[in-house]
């Protein structure tokens, strides 16, 4: 059988979550006491899409062997501002566009007899290539300088997973089934590899990396922040607290529907 899906979920995404929010809490500590603007904000960028193909194999009745091909992912933009201090104001924008293509080994069981309405559950192994493009924009205006920042950065991994759900299809013809079904993952890439770039608009000076994604911990000014860093070993500095591998969570769950098709 040809299973075709579509759906959604979302996806944890862990410290990249995290980094997101911080670069906007950093932002607005440029212009303490500001007053945030109105507009999109910054999303959660944890929710996704989903589609797949999955070539099934039924040894009986009972028992069924796939193998699929899927694709999940998003792209989570948005921008705040703070305005009205009395000596800056800030605006911060990100985008967040991630990807994975889940290969899975599926083994399925139909307890039930019935032909046409027929319930199953199943659980199997997968690998998880993943790759994440992040961009985070700085805007600040004082009485005596505008400066804009930008940093680009693209990465990506591969993990390997678990995954179990449950499910039911509905007899339409002979060859055609309806279904729905809802499964949840457990993968986490322990390490993002690619390159990144900070450029500075006003001064014209930038600063390019290569190696892997590191999420860092620094303390300046009295307050405590979180970026990303890419770097080709552990960054160190006077001023870096804590650095470790950014990881890419993806552990989550996904509501899928679509078609069976008898071959």
């Amino acid at each position: 059988m040809l299973k075709l899906s579509l759906g959604g979920g979302r996806l944890n995404l862990g410290e990249i979550s995290e980094a997101v929010r911080e670069a906007e809490a950093t932002a607005a500590a440029r212009a303490p006491g500001g007053i945030m603007v109105p507009g999109s904000g910054i999303p959660e960028p944890g929710p996704c899409y989903d589609a797949g193909a999955e070539l099934l194999v039924l040894f009986s009745s009972r028992w069924a062997l796939g193998l699929e091909v899927a694709m999940s992912g998003n792209t989570k933009k948005g921008q705040v501002g703070w305005i009205d201090t009395e000596n800056a104001s800030v605006r911060h924008a990100a985008e967040v566009r991630y990807t994975v293509v889940p290969i899975r080994l599926n083994l399925r069981y139909f307890p039930g007899r019935s032909r046409k309405l027929q319930a199953y559950v199943l659980a199997g192994v997968g690998l998880y290539p993943g790759r994440l493009n992040l961009t985070q924009k700085n805007l600040t205006l004082s009485t005596t300088e505008e400066r804009q920042v930008f940093f680009i950065a693209q990465g990506r991994g591969t993990a390997l997973g678990l995954h179990a759900g449950v499910g039911a299809s509905l007899r339409l013809t002979r060859r055609l089934r309806f279904f729905v079904d809802v499964i949840g993952q457990t993968a986490r890439i322990g390490s993002l590899k690619g390159n990144g770039i900070i450029h500075d608009l006003t001064t014209g000076l930038g600063d390019s990396g290569r190696g892997e994604f590191w999420f860092v911990v620094s303390e300046s000014g009295g307050r405590i922040g979180k970026s990303v860093v890419i770097a080709s070993k552990q960054p160190t500095d006077a001023t870096i607290l804590e650095a470790k591998k950014l990881e890419m969570d993806l552990s989550g769950w996904t509501l899928r529907a679509g078609i069976m098709i008898r071959l």
